[in-house]
């Protein structure tokens, strides 16, 4: 597969100066090669990314705003089928700490990083904030994008939704975890362990089940990466200056199919992307067991799903064994 993957890479058109490591990966089923690369943008930015598997290609990106990649394990249970690119987005983790942060920015790095890896068309997925960047992605690259995977996005009418979905995540949490949280949400400026702490809160509350939060939580935070406030403020503000009809109005121009998949127990109210689904003229849409990532807690049914998504939907990859997860 490593052959596949570095075959293809240096097929590809650069826009970028890249520099390689290989580095081990491991898969659901064996150990795979991924190769590690860095993109740099128009404008200098170098962005951290990792490819890994073989066949048609599949950009995927992580949630935040501010965060860093984390979906490795998703990737990994796909590249029998897909050859998949993540990276960090900037501003973040891995990748050069610098922006503008904006939409339009952030789409033409992703349209970098699918460029620098020689994908003539692609599937574009992405988790939660990485849901809505892909529909925007695929909004302003229509003719390279087969298909879009949008996995437990919060829609384009979040201000509705943002005290219902303070709520529940409140509910989830103990009357002292609670406490603590908002205390830590009513200061200016935290300690890097307060910091921790506070993301440690908010997130242990996106599972179904706390064990796996906190299980899932923990591999998170053990990265070491600190959270970009900034990029997350400024482009949660750009997202919301257009009213959700503008968005809707957006997506009703998109005819690629979209696969959106939700987890029935994600804190975010599932009706936030009613009139997303709505708008979008070749939406298919699938709620799972679990929570915010449903490839965790209802992993079978959500790879069920994709993959037969991508071979009857999309048409993408042949038919392969079923296998567990």
């Amino acid at each position: 597969q490593s052959l596949a993957v570095a075959a293809q890479l240096a097929l590809r058109r650069c826009v970028a100066r890249p520099e390689r490591a290989v580095c081990a990966g491991v898969t659901s089923s064996a150990s795979r090669s991924r190769e590690v690369n860095r993109v740099t943008t128009d404008d200098g930015v170098r962005l951290w990314t990792e490819t890994g598997g073989s066949g048609p290609g599949m950009v995927l990106l992580h949630g935040g705003p501010g965060l860093w990649d984390y979906l490795g394990p998703l990737a990994s249970s796909l590249e029998d089928t897909l050859t998949i690119v993540r990276y960090d987005q900037r501003g973040a983790g891995r990748s050069d700490h610098a922006g503008p942060y904006s939409l339009q920015r952030f789409v033409a790095d992703c349209e970098a990083v699918r460029e620098n890896s020689g994908f003539e068309d692609l599937v574009v997925a992405g988790h939660s904030w990485g849901a809505g960047l892909a529909l925007l992605y695929a909004l302003s690259h229509q003719e390279r994008v087969r298909g879009v995977l949008y996995i437990a996005g919060v829609g384009f009418d979040w201000p509705a939704w943002k005290a219902e979905f303070h709520r529940e995540q409140l509910s989830r949490l103990s009357e002292e975890e609670a406490a603590r949280l908002a205390a830590f949400d009513a200061r200016d400026s935290l300690g890097p362990d307060e910091e921790r702490e506070r993301a440690r809160l908010r997130w242990v509350t996106d599972y179904r089940y706390r064990t796996v939060g906190e299980e899932r939580v923990a591999e998170m935070l053990a990265a070491g990466f600190a959270v970009n406030h900034t990029s997350n403020q400024l482009l949660s503000h750009e997202l919301e200056a257009t009213t959700a009809d503008e968005w809707y109005s957006r997506l009703a121009e998109l005819h690629c199919p979209v696969l959106v998949v939700q987890g029935s127990a994600d804190p975010r109210p599932l009706a936030a992307v009613d009139g997303m689904v709505e708008a979008l003229p070749q939406c298919k849409r699938v709620i799972l067991e679990g929570g915010h990532f449903p490839w965790v807690e209802d992993a079978t049914t959500f790879h069920t799903t994709v993959r037969t998504w991508l071979r009857e939907g999309l048409r993408l990859v042949r038919s392969v064994p079923d296998k567990a997860y």
